[in-house]
């Protein structure tokens, strides 16, 4: 499976990994599982981890498809981590601007895992700091 996840509750975030070959197939149906999990709610904390993408077949629309599942709160924070190649990362940032045109609260692109991590621990208790 390209995408998988988990959701730990005790520290109120979605872990995603995404390796190989992604589609918008993957993304959608993903999208809808974490959706559907009784663990998900809108302002819980992202964290998706696009490093090990080889393919990146995502679509704009699959892209501007994803927030309108998720219904994500305006306090939710996420943060997409990508590799350095520049073509990876802007389907990425094209997802940004989506969202910003729609007034959904932003994903956040980063290429460093910690400074990702930070981005995520802002402001929480240190129970539910991620490492």
């Amino acid at each position: 499976m390209p995408l998988t996840y988990t959701i730990d509750s005790d520290r109120d975030v979605v872990f995603v990994r995404a390796e190989g070959k992604i589609t918008d197939g993957d993304q959608i149906s993903l999208a809808r599982k974490i959706s559907s999990d009784p663990k998900y709610h809108p302002s819980i904390r992202f964290f998706s981890d696009y490093t090990q993408v080889t393919q990146n077949a995502l679509s704009p629309a699959a892209l501007r498809q994803t927030p309108t599942i998720f219904k994500f709160s305006p306090t939710s924070r996420r943060a997409t981590l990508v590799p350095a190649r520049e073509s990876e990362s802007s389907v990425f940032l094209m997802y940004h601007a989506y969202c910003d045109i729609k007034n959904v609260s932003q994903p956040h692109v980063f290429r460093d895992r910690r400074k990702a991590l930070d981005y995520l621990n802002e402001g929480v208790p240190p129970e539910k700091v991620i490492q």
